[in-house]
């Protein structure tokens, strides 16, 4: 991300300057070896209180991780990252949510020189503060330093150390890589999720349920409702596309509990079809992960509205390959299909659903099951 106005380029503090930070641990307390130095605490409580003194009271903070003296990262780095963000949570940090090690695209692809506790273009990163870290492993001791500093201005505000005990660093290893395994088991297990489509009609002042039928006729002034639950905890996503192109998110975006009832757009709410002439297609995607970063989707879609491949129904399977991407990015699948249509599809139990007008519908939700589920319905509105 480029900053507007000329910056010299920023001063990374270097190894040469690790003696002098070394006796301004000491006098800190910050644990740097000494004879009278006190047993260190764990890294978690150790980053903790270097964060307490940092200067990020209402700033947003990217934080670039930590490096190796050779600018490498590794397993211990890493899980270094994931403790130091954890702390900075706790710390109440503004930390930015797609940058440094919270970014989509792998911190590690962030250009570091040797020696270096900040990122080479660290002055071009988003943020009214960029922190970065060293780690140094010298058994018994991984000594850890943490840098903040400006970079519209390129003072360092924060350059203090600390050590903990290597067999901490160890155990942070090793306590990640299990929940990792854990994780990658869980998202091997197949999500199960019931899933109901209510299209409601106005016929003489009363209103009744219809069904849909994809590929069908809709009419203006239709209105349209999701109810949803999954069997575990994952992300939903859920947005509607009309064949001009237009679109616009309805629920999800989120994490959502295993067991919960949820709604798109709203318990109570409804989604009127109010464009003579389009076809509206509703998309429904859930995974255990979802890519946030929606920008690469929305730029497919719209080359191919650019290029007049879009047509009403034409062109719906290019649209699906684009949302399947979409999944493929984050849900680690080798092949993900859009379903569409009712022809195998296993129907649940007879749900009745209760509104605030006292309106009441009976459904009987589609079941569906995958490790990734991507649902679409697809009809033509049209004046009656």
């Amino acid at each position: 991300m480029q900053r507007s106005g000329s910056r010299r380029p920023g001063r990374t503090p270097k190894a040469a300057e690790w003696a002098s930070l070394a006796a301004l641990a000491l006098c800190l307390g910050c644990g740097f070896p000494g004879r009278s130095a006190p047993r260190p605490a764990d890294a978690e409580a150790s980053l903790g209180r270097l964060l307490g003194d940092w200067p990020h009271q209402g700033r947003t903070v990217t934080i670039a991780g930590f490096r190796h003296a050779d600018g490498r990262t590794s397993v211990e780095t890493e899980a270094l990252d994931e403790a130091w963000l954890s702390a900075a949570v706790r710390a109440g940090v503004l930390t930015l949510p797609d940058a440094g090690i919270t970014g989509s695209a792998s911190a590690a692809d962030l250009d570091w020189s040797g020696e270096a506790s900040l990122p080479d273009d660290w002055r071009e990163l988003p943020g009214d503060l960029v922190a970065g870290g060293q780690l140094r492993v010298e058994p018994p001791w991984a000594y850890l330093r943490l840098v903040v500093a400006d970079p519209l201005t390129g003072r360092v505000h924060q350059d203090h150390g600390t050590r903990i005990a290597e067999r901490d660093l160890v155990r942070l290893v090793r306590d990640r890589s299990r929940r990792l395994t854990g994780v990658a088991a869980e998202v091997a297990r197949p999500i199960e999720i019931e899933l109901h489509l209510l299209v409601r009609r106005e016929e003489g002042g009363f209103p009744e349920r219809i069904d849909f039928e994809e590929g069908g006729l809709l009419a203006v002034d239709d209105r349209f409702q999701l109810r949803y639950r999954a069997d575990r905890d994952c992300e939903v996503f859920v947005f509607l596309l009309l064949s001009d192109g237009s679109r616009q998110p309805l629920g999800g975006g989120a994490t959502i509990y295993g067991g919960r009832w949820y709604c798109a757009p709203g318990e109570n709410a409804w989604h009127t079809l109010s464009r003579d002439d389009l076809v509206h297609t509703l998309y429904f995607l859930a995974a255990p992960r979802i890519e946030e970063d929606r920008s690469t989707l929305w730029e497919d879609l719209d080359q191919l509205q650019s290029e007049g491949r879009l047509d009403r129904f034409v062109g719906l399977d290019l649209v699906d390959a684009a949302v399947a991407r979409l999944l493929q990015r984050t849900a680690g699948a080798d092949s993900i299909a859009v379903s569409r249509g009712a022809e195998g599809v296993e129907r649940g139990e007879k749900e009745r659903f209760v509104y605030d007008d006292g309106t009441s519908f009976d459904s009987r939700g589609e079941r569906l099951e995958g490790t990734v589920i991507a649902r679409a319905y697809s009809a033509l509105v049209r004046y009656r």
